[in-house]
């Protein structure tokens, strides 16, 4: 009886060995083929240099990194604080205390970095600019380095030649703080952008004095105002110690030293305060009422007074910063500014400013 065939089953004798000899030596060509192909350096030939498979990706990376790098990023955080002393002066045709004064300022620059580059800070070129700067004094501190010539970046035109902008070389290294990087000062410049518009008048009724003053904060403000204090000095025409506070409950008198005082403390933007007093005038200036008349004698009172202000959003002068970089030293730079001042205001006497 014949047996079903099986296709998975075979006879010795039809195994077919020189068949199976050939297949095994066309194999082991084949693999000795591509072994040596795995241990043949690559880009190995005439003139060239033998590179392994090993080498290859450092020097990829190498090549990638060296033509593709990025400048870093700096955010350079700059502040500048002015200490302001001016008083009101007298324009032709007005009364003293006219909208023009007379400026004294001191400024001081102070600077931070923060980079993308952990190893160390790329220098920048930080630039003072305005009207005021041409006859300012700019002091160099640590890390700031004059520059006498660099094309500008945007007209490429000798900044130097402008004699409104001053510029500087600044290197600062890492740290957590700000540096004190440069002092301007400004003296004798005249100017109409005062922080507060001030009034004071005085009036007589009867045998006394009645003197006002009347403060607002500028409507061009960024800010309020902060630590605001009024000082009157009293006239010597009027008695000490018959003075009366009418307006600014907050005010005390100094009878030794002559002078009332309001603490007015916090000033809103674009908001006003009015403080007054009342005394009676001395013998000498009711005599000279009588022959004179009021209105004279109301011209003939004077009252000094002294007006103290801080801001931490606004400046008094008009010196603007700015950062840009330096050709030597390619960066991507954004700026953050805070501007603040401390104000000493004197009028001596008038109507308006």
């Amino acid at each position: 009886m014949t047996e079903p065939f099986d296709p998975f089953s075979y006879d010795e004798e039809d195994y077919d060995e020189p068949s199976k000899a050939a297949t095994d030596g066309t194999s082991k060509t084949t693999n000795t083929t591509n072994k040596r192909r795995q241990q043949q350096p690559i880009g190995q030939g005439e003139g060239e240099q033998a590179l392994s498979l090993e080498e290859l990706p450092l020097q990829l990376s190498s090549s990638f990194s060296a033509d593709k790098r990025l400048p870093p990023r700096l955010n350079v955080k700059l502040s500048y604080h002015e200490e302001v002393s001016s008083n009101s002066i007298e324009e032709k045709g007005k009364s003293l205390g006219g909208s023009l004064s007379r400026l004294f300022v001191t400024g001081k620059i102070m600077a931070q970095v923060e980079s993308t580059d952990s190893n160390q800070n790329a220098p920048f070129c930080l630039s003072l600019s305005g009207p005021m700067i041409s006859i300012a004094k700019v002091k160099c501190h640590q890390h700031c380095i004059p520059i006498t010539s660099m094309k500008d970046a945007n007209n490429n035109k000798d900044s130097t030649h402008n004699k409104n902008t001053k510029s500087f070389k600044i290197l600062l290294p890492n740290s957590l703080e700000q540096t004190h990087v440069a002092t301007y000062s400004i003296e004798n410049v005249e100017t109409q952008n005062m922080p507060i518009l001030l009034q004071t008048k005085a009036t007589i009724h009867n045998t006394n004095c009645r003197i006002g003053i009347q403060i607002r904060s500028n409507l061009s403000n960024l800010g309020d105002l902060h630590d605001f204090i009024i000082v009157l000095s009293l006239p010597t025409t009027v008695k000490a110690h018959t003075v009366k506070i009418t307006r600014g409950m907050n005010g005390e008198m100094d009878e030794m030293k002559g002078i009332v005082t309001w603490k007015i403390g916090h000033l809103g933007h674009g908001k006003s305060n009015l403080v007054s007093i009342e005394a009676e005038m001395n013998e000498k200036l009711i005599d000279m009422m009588e022959s004179m008349g009021a209105e004279h004698v109301q011209e003939m009172i004077e009252f000094p007074v002294l007006v103290r202000c801080c801001s931490g959003m606004d400046q008094i002068s008009d010196v603007v910063l700015s950062c840009r970089s330096l050709e030597e030293a390619p960066a991507s730079i954004s700026v953050q500014i805070v501007k603040s001042f401390r104000l000493i205001h004197r009028v001596c006497k008038g109507d308006v400013w």
